[in-house]
């Protein structure tokens, strides 16, 4: 079966092939922003190290990369159905503007950083509307994976012990939601996730 097309790759099987071939950060990100692909999407690539965090956004044109945005300049970086500079009406889906301010003015006053802390963010409006999906929090530093359906009365928030990580302690940790085809971001964390305008280690 052949994953590339004349215009370029398929993003989820670029991703996979990338996954399997790569083995190095750096390589990972270069072949993520130039590798041809057949839509525009965003990908965020993130890893963790002994000795610092790593953490790239690159906005991805079919055969270009537009302002690549990285965790060390920019501290954590919030991704929505919008590219992350542009604050123009005229493309806003989904109340992306609203959503990314509110989910950065979260950040920023979330020190120390854990599990449940995350999942009240999630659990903001408008980030959880009526039509949000699900939410998922990922730290592959510590295994942790929980993906929850929003409840009508309780939102994202559960009833199980959260993971109290010390926010020094906490170097990777993703965070994302659904809306439909709706996709916000919030990473620190050595996975890489390619995010198609519709949707789609180391």
């Amino acid at each position: 079966m052949c994953f590339y097309f004349s215009s370029g790759w398929s993003i989820g099987f670029l991703v996979r092939e990338i996954l399997e071939s790569i083995d190095t950060y750096d390589l990972a990100v270069e072949q993520l922003a130039q590798t041809p692909i057949i839509a525009p999407c965003y990908f965020t690539i993130c890893g963790t190290s002994q000795c610092k965090t790593f953490g790239t956004l690159i906005t991805r044109r079919q055969t270009s990369e537009e302002n690549r945005c990285t965790l060390i300049e920019h501290g954590p970086i919030v991704q929505a159905n919008i590219d992350h500079w542009s604050s123009n009406k005229d493309e806003d889906i989904l109340s992306s503007i609203q959503r990314r301010a509110v989910s950065k003015r979260f950040l920023d006053n979330m020190k120390p950083m854990n599990e449940y802390k995350l999942w009240k963010l999630l659990s903001e409006y408008p980030i959880c509307n009526e039509i949000t999906i699900y939410g998922t929090f990922m730290c592959p530093e510590y295994g942790i994976y929980h993906t929850r359906y929003p409840q009508h009365d309780q939102k994202f928030h559960s009833n199980e012990n959260p993971h109290f990580i010390a926010q020094s302690d906490l170097k990777c940790y993703s965070l994302f939601y659904i809306i439909v085809q709706t996709l916000l971001m919030i990473y620190r964390c050595y996975f890489v996730i390619g995010a198609l305008h519709p949707v789609e280690k180391d």
